[in-house]
């Protein structure tokens, strides 16, 4: 890729919190950054540096605020805007809602959306409920920056064609797109052994994996309601993750002493290693990364539909196991029945997950993020 420049593409990435061990749009970022250090200029412009990686350079924004969220948010917008007033970059590729970037990667459903999938009375409850709202009122004013101008040096990347169905039911938004699912790395980690020990399970347990921030939206309670019907004794559930204290009082006694809550971890892979299955009954992803990494260490996954993740998308019934939706109990139980029982099934189907997880790597999806710069830097020097 050249520049008028004869050096490397001055390229800003904008993101809140720059971490390595975060949720989905921090670990994209991460990666993006980490695959593309050695071609591009990088400058990261964030709040919280958690993680550092050499030869980038930082812009920090200091957090006045913390709460209200929105007003950090806005503040956030305005001193990114700033910084890129007084740095000449070729190209910003932001992964937050901010003012002005060239390329938004969008990890989130619209805000718009709590107005746009209400109908009748409830819907107009909402609009007035917006116009009193600070938060709200500033939130629909970001996105709208973001979503309704109509510009050829803008382009849109969401995560999956979910989102970006997402993104246009809300603001009907042009051409200007292209999606770019997460990615996976090799796996090679075998501690399934060890990590059973630490926490005192047997190598003939049935282990369940569930990874998740906020439990309940997740389906969590699902996942426990189901191991309270099948109570089989050799069943456990291993949570990774955080969630509310009140997301976790529907643990029953009866199994409570087999639900081990781990808070966040930083080498998931050994975690994947231990489990017998991923159960992601999500009520909402717009990927779903925990189940792509899931397939790349053959662990098997049962999961919500493509209505509800959107790596689903991707995925068929060879591959996973999907449930109706993300209430659908009776699907988690027999799901599990069938993984126990039905070894010759079970190896058929993480053979061939194995195989898609390895067509959704982090080089192709750089291989899309660097297309896309290369559209936006064709524009942007033909004017």
């Amino acid at each position: 890729m050249k520049t008028e420049d004869p050096g490397k593409t001055k390229l800003a990435i904008v993101i809140r919190n720059f971490t390595s061990s975060g949720g989905g749009a921090e670990k994209y970022c991460f990666k993006t950054v980490e695959k593309l250090k050695e071609k591009y200029d990088i400058y990261v412009i964030t709040q919280n540096i958690h993680s550092v990686i050499n030869g980038v350079t930082f812009f920090q924004i200091h957090q006045k605020i913390k709460k209200p969220r929105f007003i950090n948010q806005l503040i956030f917008s305005r001193e990114v805007y700033r910084i890129l007033k007084k740095n000449n970059f070729d190209l910003v590729h932001s992964h937050d809602i901010v003012n002005h970037a060239n390329i938004y990667t969008v990890h989130v459903p619209c805000f718009k959306s709590f107005i746009s999938n209400s109908c009748g009375i409830d819907k107009i409850l909402k609009i007035l409920g917006v116009l009193i709202s600070p938060r709200k009122l500033a939130y629909l004013w970001l996105e709208s920056k973001v979503f309704k101008t109509k510009s050829l040096k803008k382009l849109i990347m969401p995560v999956s064609y979910q989102l970006l169905r997402n993104i246009s039911e809300n603001y009907r938004i042009n051409e200007n797109y292209r999606i770019a699912y997460p990615g996976i790395d090799k796996v090679s980690s075998k501690k399934r052994k060890s990590i059973r020990q630490e926490y005192g399970l047997k190598q003939s347990d049935f282990v369940i994996l569930f990874v998740g921030n906020g439990f309940r939206r997740k389906g969590l309670h699902k996942i426990i309601e189901a191991m309270e019907v099948i109570d089989n004794e050799k069943i456990s559930c291993i949570v990774i993750g955080n969630g509310k204290k009140s997301e976790v009082s529907f643990v029953k006694d009866s199994v409570k002493n087999k639900v081990f809550f781990l808070g966040e971890v930083k080498k998931m892979s050994e975690f994947y290693q231990s489990a017998n299955v991923l159960i992601h009954p999500t009520s909402g992803d717009t990927f779903g990364m925990v189940v792509l990494e899931a397939m790349s260490n053959k662990i098997p996954v049962i999961v919500s539909n493509k209505n509800y993740c959107g790596i689903c998308e991707t995925l068929n019934d060879k591959e996973v196991v999907f449930l109706e939706n993300q209430n659908d109990v009776d699907g988690i139980i027999n799901g599990i029945k069938k993984i126990m029982t039905q070894a010759d099934f079970v190896k058929k189907m993480v053979e061939k997950a194995k195989i898609k997880s390895n067509q959704l790597n982090w080089d192709s999806t750089i291989n899309e993020i660097e297309q896309a710069y290369e559209q936006i830097l064709k524009i942007n020097y033909e004017k």
